[in-house]
């Protein structure tokens, strides 16, 4: 026959159950939130890397662009300093052109 007792100790056996199997659910979730933690945290860094390594190359390009800026600068004044000589050169030669068209001319009384 079933006694008070022996019903309690079933029923403690099945609280039991459900207990274990309700912290063995509990920690599969925590589980696969701290796995899911973990691959969100692993993406940030390969984002934060690829975002690092992006600045270092502008950088370097930067860098290396100024370098060139500087000789393309100094080009460009060097080819502005012959354009105006000769520019200059060209109004003097018209200058004296017209002064000496001028000589030239008899001088009417």
């Amino acid at each position: 026959m079933l006694t008070p007792q022996d019903l309690w100790y079933y029923i403690g056996t099945i609280c039991a159950i459900f207990i274990t199997a309700f912290l063995v659910w509990a920690l599969y979730e925590i589980a696969r939130l701290v796995r899911s933690a973990n691959q969100m945290v692993q993406e940030t860094r390969d984002k934060v890397e690829r975002f690092e390594s992006a600045l270092i190359h502008l950088g370097e390009k930067f860098s290396n662009a100024s370098v060139y800026l500087g000789l393309i600068a100094e080009g460009a004044k060097q080819a502005l300093r012959i354009f105006h000589k000769r520019s200059r050169k060209e109004e003097l030669e018209e200058e004296l052109a017209d002064l000496s068209a001028e000589e030239v001319k008899p001088v009417q009384k």
